[in-house]
């Protein structure tokens, strides 16, 4: 790979996590996925929703994590989400999959890992 091209995915991958911590459409690929086969979060409540970026054995990689604003989607057309965390004291009430096809699933604190080609709604929050 030539320097120059290089620098322009270094680039991309640095404006691609700064439009993600804002909640805004990202281009580019996070990590490990094609267009379609990318690991998707969606955040359908009133609260910021903590996503992580890169997977590392058996949580999210330090420094990885970003915050999906409410009302945002991340992840999808070559950008990888590979996780979300419920926050110690509470349960996520969650769709996976996407409509019609979903699964509702009730899932507990700590980081919960997304394969490629998941997509996982959050839809409510619940007491632990």
């Amino acid at each position: 790979m030539r320097s120059g091209s290089r620098i322009g995915a270094i680039v991309a991958g640095a404006v691609s996590l700064a439009l993600l911590g804002t909640g805004a459409a990202s281009a580019g690929q996070l990590g490990g996925c094609d267009s379609f086969g990318c690991g998707v979060v969606d955040n359908a409540v009133n609260q910021p929703v903590e996503i992580c970026l890169n997977w590392g054995s058996s949580t999210c990689k330090p420094g990885q994590a970003s915050y999906l604003a409410p009302g945002h989607t991340a992840g999808g057309n070559g950008t990888d989400i590979d996780g979300y965390y419920v926050p110690a004291g509470r349960r996520f009430a969650i769709w996976n999959g996407r409509p019609p096809n979903q699964i509702s699933d009730v899932v507990d604190a700590g980081w919960h890992r997304i394969h490629n080609g998941t997509y996982i709604s959050v839809r409510r929050v619940l007491p632990a």
